[in-house]
């Protein structure tokens, strides 16, 4: 029956078919059909104390006051009948039937159905002061209310709810004008952050010349590159004509400094073979000369290679520090043992000079001079004193002739 089927609902915003179509007269309880009937039925008697239901929604089950339910039944009535009318207007509007609930449960149905509806204004109202309400969303809701205010099956102020329908629609365009504007400057505002990005990529490109610390400015365009990823996806989205245009410019610049930087590794990469190539050279030629015995020769020779060493230039450090320690061991092998041999001619001068002393003390007791004119005769150095290192030398005895002898050595 049309009653069961609308009191059954706690939600009086759904319409059924039975309370807007004409109202059925006989008023009979239903017959439950054998389908529907368990397997083990109440007895007669049992069955004749079930009173009949008909438990319609009361103002508490849907949260709105008994006063603001009766504020809205002012403008509805229910007919003998059970149809239930509501001024619209001049007049009044048929809106539904409710045949087997009494007047006042008809029209409070109703009403409240004018309440929910209310409701639904009210929360959209509230909505549109919100800062994460779409324009989509404002358009879908206002098209959804626009169908349920146009002849709504309510009983309540239809004039004031379609007032405040028709004022939330001026309010929701006011507020879609908003958003285009507030997303507009956005937009606005991502696009020049975007082009800083841009702007100090191309710096950098335009930036790149022979003393270009590589690494450091790579290090740079991929913090660029990161930080364009990272605004990409936290920013409202641009255009796609300005982000094309942005992106093909940051691209420009990356492939710039990409083609700098493999130009500058291959020039390196040649000049390091180049640099390779000299030294091995250098050490072939080091190697060649660490065991020559020619020290004055063979030490300007070395110092001739250190020079050519150091303008070969870098071969990179693996193989800089490599051969360094050939051509090093090998300068280290003839300059030892030139050291060596200077040691040994240093030990034996000594040893000479030793020994002529001792003669000159011997020839000073030989030969007592007291004059220190000059001698008629010379007299030469023996045999002994000219094998103990002195040049063959004549000198005349005077009072320091053993001095003199001396200083000659």
């Amino acid at each position: 029956m049309a009653d069961e089927n609308v009191t059954a609902s706690e939600n009086t915003n759904e319409t059924t078919e039975q309370a807007t179509t004409p109202a059925v007269k006989a008023s009979k309880p239903a017959v439950p059909s054998p389908a529907s009937m368990k397997p083990h039925a109440p007895s007669p008697a049992a069955f004749a104390k079930k009173a009949p239901q008909h438990t319609a929604p009361t103002a508490a089950s849907t949260g709105f006051s008994d006063a603001d339910v009766k504020t809205a039944e002012a403008f509805g009535r229910v007919a003998d009948d059970g149809t239930v009318f509501v001024k619209d207007g001049e007049g009044e509007r048929e809106v539904g039937q409710f045949p087997d609930a009494s007047k006042e449960e008809a029209l409070a149905l109703y009403a409240r159905r004018y309440l929910d509806l209310k409701a639904k204004l009210d929360l959209f109202a509230n909505k549109l002061k919100s800062n994460n309400v779409k324009s989509r969303e404002i358009d879908e809701t206002i098209k959804t209310l626009s169908a349920e205010t146009e002849q709504p099956a309510v009983v309540g102020d239809l004039a004031a709810l379609k007032a405040q329908f028709e004022a939330l629609q001026e309010e929701g365009a006011a507020k879609k004008t908003a958003l285009t504007e507030a997303r507009k400057a956005a937009i606005a505002k991502a696009v020049e952050e975007r082009t800083a990005i841009v702007e100090k990529a191309e710096a950098l490109a335009d930036s790149l010349d022979e003393n270009t610390n590589w690494r450091s400015t790579a290090d740079k365009f991929r913090s660029l590159f990161q930080q364009w990823q990272e605004h990409q996806r936290n920013n409202v989205r641009i255009d796609k004509e300005d982000a094309d245009a942005l992106w093909a410019r940051f691209s420009a610049a990356r492939t710039k400094f990409n083609f700098a930087r493999r130009k500058w590794v291959q020039n390196r990469d040649e000049e390091r073979n180049s640099a390779k190539s000299t030294k091995e050279a250098i050490i072939a030629e080091a190697e060649a000369l660490q065991d020559s015995t020619a020290w004055v020769e063979t030490s300007r020779k070395f110092t001739e290679l250190m020079d050519r060493w150091k303008k070969a230039g870098r071969a990179g450090r693996r193989d800089d520090d490599a051969m360094w320690e050939r051509f090093r061991a090998a300068a280290d092998t003839f300059f030892n043992a030139r050291q060596a041999d200077r040691d040994q001619i240093s030990s034996s001068e000594k040893e000479n000079l030793a020994k002529k002393e001792e003669l000159l003390v011997k020839a000073e007791a030989l030969v007592p001079v007291k004059s220190e004119k000059r001698p008629s005769r010379p007299v030469r150095l023996s045999p002994p004193f000219r094998r103990s290192g002195t040049r063959s030398v004549t000198c005349r005895v005077t009072k320091c002739a053993a001095l003199k002898a001396v200083s000659m050595l």
